[in-house]
């Protein structure tokens, strides 16, 4: 519920993630279903793959939304094999691929 969720070079399958304070740093791959639901702090993304292997399905309240380094409105959704669903209620969302 309270702090911050670090994650580095693991890979996860069908898995969900909620915090109600505190900021996520995850580098790694996401296979099958994955969510993370923040109340409030920020999502920095670093994901193994491409852009086109993962629906994206990012919506932010309040806070900027960051895709591979191009900025949208509130929700961005794409198509791809893994389904990755990030819920930020307050906060900025970042999402690189490498």
């Amino acid at each position: 519920a309270l702090g911050d969720l670090i994650v580095e070079d693991l890979d996860f399958v069908d898995s969900e993630f909620e915090l109600a304070l505190g900021d996520v740093d995850f580098t790694g791959t996401l296979h099958g279903r994955c969510k993370f639901d923040i109340a409030l702090g920020d999502v920095r993304m670093a994901l193994n793959g491409s852009r086109s292997d993962y629906r994206i399905e990012a919506e932010n309240a309040m806070g900027s939304l960051g895709i591979d380094g191009a900025y949208y409105d509130q929700k961005m959704d794409t198509s791809g094999t893994h389904h990755l669903k990030v819920e930020n209620a307050m906060g900025d969302t970042d999402i690189q691929f490498r």
